[in-house]
């Protein structure tokens, strides 16, 4: 084979060379993920997921309750019911509750209890710790009712359209399960109204919107003159 033509084939072939590589280069590059991609397909943040919801049109049911003296709003898919004295010892008289037709342990509910005597913050507090008071002795188990493994998370002064109530939030187990729970205390005259809002702790930011939404729109009725 003549010497010329081995010396241009290797001439083309290191010409060549280069060529592959910066195609192979190319290809690489194209199937790296770009940090955009990388953003996209990462997990979302539980905040991502609370925005989403927050701005996910929902369908809302009017409720007024003359009787108890107050107005909600609620998801038009949810359910609603009512809880007497004996199944809600220690927290209420009677109470509402809104809650999603599908077993899920999330609901929010409006609480009354009558004191007698005109409400201060004082008082929403001695309520607060009352409900969660926990057995002192072997007598207060077996006669009293009390939250199962009770553990407070925050409590303080706050403030709804006006006035002065207390904010309560904490965990208790309730029939094999963990749940999270937040109470609003408001004084209304000589009665406290509690609102409510219960679900298990893996669910508690994500479905806390619910409650939010539905303490702005609740409200108060003003008690009738017969």
């Amino acid at each position: 084979m003549p010497r010329r033509f081995i010396s241009t084939v290797a001439a083309l072939l290191l010409c060549l060379l280069p060529l592959q590589a910066a195609h192979a280069r190319t290809a690489a590059s194209t199937q790296r993920p770009t940090s955009r991609a990388i953003r996209l397909n990462a997990p979302e943040t539980e905040a991502t997921v609370r925005r989403r919801a927050l701005t996910t049109k929902t369908t809302l049911k009017w409720y007024v309750d003359e009787l108890r003296r107050f107005s909600a709003q609620y998801p038009a898919t949810w359910k609603r019911g009512f809880s007497s004295a004996p199944e809600i010892a220690g927290l209420a008289d009677e109470r509402v509750v809104f809650e999603p037709r599908e077993v899920g342990g999330t609901y929010v509910g409006v609480g009354t209890k009558r004191m007698g005597k005109t409400i201060s913050s004082t008082d929403l507090e001695k309520d607060f710790a009352a409900y969660t008071l926990q057995p002192r002795n072997a007598y207060e188990l077996d006669t009293r009712p009390f939250l199962l493994a009770y553990n407070l998370l925050a409590s303080g002064r706050s403030t709804w359209k006006g006035k002065s109530t207390l904010t309560s939030t904490f965990t208790f187990r309730c029939m094999s399960k963990n749940l999270q729970s937040r109470q609003i205390r408001i004084p209304d005259g000589n009665r406290i109204v509690i609102l409510e809002y219960t679900t298990s702790p893996e669910k508690f930011e994500k479905d806390l919107h619910y409650f939010e939404d539905f303490v702005q729109a609740f409200s108060l009725l003003k008690q009738t003159s017969k």
